[in-house]
């Protein structure tokens, strides 16, 4: 049994093994179990050897990289974590937040099936841990990866030298995201004219929300939806009215009242269908209101 062990864990990388002696018919027997690898592909001192049928053939270098290209592709987070032990290191608390979060109510479900369902275990004699479950719901994933960890540091100036606050977060990925980004938006400058330079580049209205709340308005007051053109410069067209004193539909008076006499439109009113907001506009010398160019 020592001699069928030293074999087994000389080889690269080391077989599981299990042996169980028994008797039958008054003979001493032994069972030597060997246990799927999720490590392929083992070698030994003699090279890689190749099971067909009842014989192992010895594979020649050409058979050999055969053999790899065709294994499934090994990636890191499908890779089991043979030394994680459930249930002893296992979140009961991290696991229930995620099906909180996921909004998956476990009602009668085994907590094992959900595990499984959510593919970052495998079962065969007992629960083997995926890397990922190791991250997501492990009570100290560093225990296992020790690069599972995020350092948030903010620095006086661009030196590096004089550090003003720090913070290690080395819970699961998730806590550990949510704490870097409570980090950040605690130690966040507020630069206005960085932000007025992003603006003229056309970044800030890839966050900003002022577009939306502007449509928004404008639906709720059953105005014509304004027009918004941007190269350069930024504007904004806002319809007016085709007549003088047009009050949109459900703003006016309600039906059955008595209006007073029309008027006739205004020749101004008919040629200018639109007001228009040219906001820092360098392309007119003419315009009479002009605005600073603020970002959101």
């Amino acid at each position: 049994m020592s001699q069928i062990r030293d074999t087994a864990r000389h080889c690269d990388p080391p077989v599981d093994v299990e042996l169980v002696p028994f008797k039958f018919e008054n003979h001493d027997l032994l069972m030597i179990e060997v246990f799927e690898s999720h490590h392929k592909t083992h070698g030994c001192s003699e090279g890689y050897f190749l099971r067909t049928g009842p014989n192992s053939q010895k594979m020649n270098r050409e058979e050999l990289l055969r053999f790899l290209r065709a294994q499934s592709p090994s990636f890191f987070d499908q890779t089991p974590c043979p030394d994680f032990r459930y249930k002893t290191d296992f979140s009961v608390k991290a696991f229930n937040m995620f099906l909180y979060v996921c909004g998956i109510k476990p009602a009668s479900i085994p907590r094992e099936d959900l595990l499984t369902n959510l593919g970052v275990v495998t079962r065969d004699k007992r629960l083997t841990f995926k890397n990922a479950g190791v991250l997501f719901f492990a009570k100290k994933p560093v225990l296992f990866h020790i690069q599972a960890k995020i350092t948030c540091v903010l620095f006086q100036g661009t030196e590096r030298v004089t550090i003003i606050d720090r913070k290690d977060f080395d819970g699961s990925v998730a806590d550990n995201v949510e704490g870097a980004m409570a980090f950040l938006k605690r130690n966040l400058p507020r630069n206005p004219l960085i932000a007025e330079l992003f603006f003229r580049m056309d970044e800030v209205e890839k966050v900003g929300s002022g577009i939306g709340r502007i449509r928004d308005a404008i639906a709720a007051a059953g105005l014509d939806a304004p027009v918004f053109a941007a190269d350069a410069f930024f504007s904004i067209s806002f319809p007016l009215p085709q007549t003088p004193g047009h009050v949109p539909p459900g703003h006016g008076p309600s039906e059955g009242a008595v209006s007073g006499p029309s008027r006739e439109p205004d020749r101004k009113a008919r040629e200018a269908p639109s007001m228009v907001l040219l906001l820092a506009s360098r392309k007119s010398q003419t315009t009479k209101v002009k605005s600073r160019c603020v970002a959101p």
